[in-house]
């Protein structure tokens, strides 16, 4: 196997493991839980990746 047919099946494995059914409420939980409190927060910008969770100034954080 060469390094790219083995950099092409680790991004794969990569790739699918992001639409496992636990992966983004373990990790919503994770990133917010680590951020604490963002009540009177004015902005936020939390950019990973796809894009996968938000925060809203006119409500709670929530996945998106």
């Amino acid at each position: 196997m060469t390094s790219r047919q083995t950099y092409d099946t680790i991004a794969e494995q990569y790739r699918d493991s992001k639409l496992l059914p636990f992966r983004h409420a373990i990790e919503c939980f994770t990133v917010f839980r680590l951020l604490g409190d963002l009540r009177g927060k004015t902005v936020l910008d939390l950019r990973a990746a796809r894009g996968s969770m938000r925060v809203s100034s006119s409500g709670p954080a929530r996945p998106r």
